[in-house]
């Protein structure tokens, strides 16, 4: 049971604000895979109209993560199949994304996401897995924005977009916490030494480990036996 009622704030888009509370409904689990999410329910709880909620859920309908049913929409879960498409195309995504933050980044964004580091860092400390999580995607954010390949960054924050539940959940690990610290801390140090290479290599290291333990991942779930 939810103690406090999430509900939109003055300012920014409607959709946006709702897009944001529908997803952390779902990493905190209020909304599970196969339950059903019907707009009268979510604008009720959000305090706005139908009209916001509904733009909020197609996007969500866009990225996979709902699907329209009758006058609904039903949460979808992520197969290992999806997690690993996903993660294939940050492979080709992210790398470069990584290269172009180190030439293109100005110093203060560089300062930003060396505060967005500092922040995962402390929440990590905390064990508070709520704040760890708004903090990596405040990095994943400016990191996507220092990049000024208008299409490249475009393309990777939708990608992004696509992770924000899946991360929520791997994060609850801690060991997952501490590979992730470990990773930025290498990409902060090569974008902020000017070194482009070395950036999109890290970024690569890092997506090749998530690939290979969503790879094990989904070998593991196809050998468990299907229940009758």
């Amino acid at each position: 049971m939810m103690s406090k009622t999430p509900m939109v704030t003055r300012g920014g888009l409607l959709r946006d604000q709702v897009y944001d509370l529908i997803t952390d409904d779902m990493k905190s689990s209020f909304l599970v895979p196969g339950q059903r999410v019907p707009e009268l329910v979510l604008a009720e709880r959000y305090g706005v109209s139908r009209t916001p909620v509904r733009e909020a859920l197609i996007k969500l309908q866009r990225e996979g993560l709902v699907e329209a049913a009758g006058r609904g929409y039903v949460v979808l879960e992520t197969t290992s199949e999806e997690l690993l498409d996903r993660l294939f195309v940050r492979r080709l995504l992210d790398p470069q994304v990584a290269h172009r933050a180190a030439l293109d980044g100005d110093d203060a964004q560089i300062k930003s996401l060396q505060q967005a580091l500092q922040a995962q860092i402390a929440a990590h400390k905390a064990d508070d897995h709520k704040a760890f999580v708004e903090a990596n995607q405040a990095f994943r954010q400016l990191l996507n924005a220092m990049c000024r390949n208008a299409i490249l960054s475009r393309c990777a924050s939708l990608v992004d977009e696509q992770f924000r539940v899946s991360r929520s959940k791997i994060h609850e690990d801690a060991s997952s916490r501490a590979q992730t610290i470990r990773h930025e801390r290498r990409l902060v140090r090569a974008i902020t030494t000017r070194n482009p290479d070395e950036a999109a290599e890290v970024m690569s290291d890092f997506l090749a480990i998530l690939i290979a333990e969503a790879t094990k991942l989904a070998t593991a779930r196809q050998r468990q036996p299907h229940r009758a």
